[in-house]
């Protein structure tokens, strides 16, 4: 073909709708990281007057299983 009859290469870009969804999820994301941490209580709304058992001052250790199928 000529190069008249070539077809215009278009611009490779970003349209303005990636930008308007990444920042919904952006807010979306604050949002609610602010609603969870009101949502879970504190360390200061437990109470160390329960019935406990064994040394207050002893190590705690957590072990974690998993399957990955």
């Amino acid at each position: 073909m000529s190069p008249r009859r070539t077809i215009p290469q278009q611009k490779k870009g970003l349209s303005p709708l990636v930008f308007v969804m990444g920042g919904i999820v952006v807010v979306l994301v604050i949002v609610g990281a602010d609603l969870l941490s009101k949502a879970l209580p504190t360390t200061s709304s437990f109470s160390a007057n329960s019935r406990t058992a064994g040394d207050p001052k002893s190590t705690i250790s957590f072990t974690e299983f998993s399957d990955f199928q």
